[in-house]
């Protein structure tokens, strides 16, 4: 299980490892810009998903934790090869595969 502070400091960290230095100019700034507005309001966003009968039924979550273990174990491997493009409004497409969840996942347990 991880805390919601612990899921923020390891997203912060991935964010400014492996996202921002995707891009340049001014992507580079909304990407940081937006990414540290989402990782500061992360509970509140938690928290309105963990009402959801569906999140409710995984499981995953639980006064405050996150079962990162459970997720990533369950999605993680069904990841393939080849990236996922994920379009971020306004700044282009940041492609994300399974090397990316690894270091998220990664950077979460080290937090």
């Amino acid at each position: 299980m991880a805390s919601i502070q612990q899921i923020q400091k390891g997203a912060v960290r991935f964010v400014d490892n492996e996202m921002v230095p995707a891009f340049s100019g001014a992507e580079k700034i909304l990407v940081g810009g937006a990414a540290a507005l989402m990782i500061a309001n992360m509970e509140g966003i938690i928290q309105q998903y963990a009402s959801h009968p569906m999140v409710a039924m995984l499981g995953v979550y639980n006064n405050g934790e996150v079962n990162i273990d459970a997720l990533y174990q369950a999605f993680a491997p069904r990841i393939g090869a080849e990236k996922i493009p994920v379009k971020l409004p306004m700044v282009g497409t940041l492609k994300i595969g399974k090397a990316e969840i690894d270091k998220l996942y990664q950077y979460i347990k080290e937090a």
